[in-house]
Order: C-alpha cells, then sequence, then structure tokens
C-alpha cells in the first residue's frame, strides 16, 4: 500500500518519461491515506511522500516502512517503526525468490534512479 503524495510523485515521474511503475496496474497495490499525520513531525526537508509513509506506519501495527532517505529513516527510529529501504526490498525479493538477479534493477540507466 502507498499513500496518496507517494502515488502521486510516482505519477509526475511518469509524465516525465521516467520509467515507473502505473500504481492503476497493480492489482496488488492499493493507495492508502493515512490518519494522524499530526503524530509525524514537520521537518524542512522532509516531504509530503515520506510523512504520509510514516503516518501509515504508525496506523498499521506491524507495518514495515519503506524509505530511502536519511531524514525519514531518522524520523521511523525515533518514531519506532520498522523500515527497510528500495535495496532491503530488493535483497529479500532475491533471497525469497521472486526475482532471479537484482543486477537489472540496479543498473536503471537514469542518474535520478
Amino acid at each position: 500500500m502507498v499513500p496518496p503524495a507517494v502515488a502521486g510523485e510516482l505519477e509526475r515521474g511518469r509524465a516525465l518519461g521516467i520509467d515507473l511503475p502505473d500504481i492503476g496496474t497493480l492489482p496488488w497495490m492499493r493507495i492508502q491515506a493515512p490518519e494522524g499525520l499530526d503524530k509525524v513531525p514537520t521537518a524542512a526537508d522532509l516531504g509530503a511522500g515520506e510523512r504520509e509513509v510514516l503516518a501509515l506506519g504508525l496506523q498499521i501495527p506491524g507495518a514495515v516502512v519503506i524509505l530511502d532517505e536519511r531524514l525519514g529513516r531518522l524520523h521511523a527510529g525515533t518514531l519506532k517503526l520498522t523500515f527497510t529501504g528500495t535495496l532491503g526490498i530488493l535483497l529479500r525479493a532475491k533471497a525469497e525468490g521472486r526475482i532471479p538477479e537484482m543486477g537489472y534493477l540496479l543498473d536503471s540507466g537514469d542518474p535520478k534512479m
């Protein structure tokens, strides 16, 4: 599940021509608006996507939030949330046999990725 702000970030990236998934075509993906944004600290460098991910993490018992930015991870730790990053997800998928290899996923050719 992803919050609306993250879905919006993906859509904006796709509109710019970046090869990103279309959440609407993934039957296992669901957009979920978080409750309790007031429980997540407001920081100048913490984006809307990170704030909504943290709020969802607080809302869903046992959730593992996916955050790649250092500031988001610091806040996740402060909020006592379990977190991982994109690389952690890929390593787990490889270990579980869900993907045959990781090289092609890590070498996207896009310097922004």
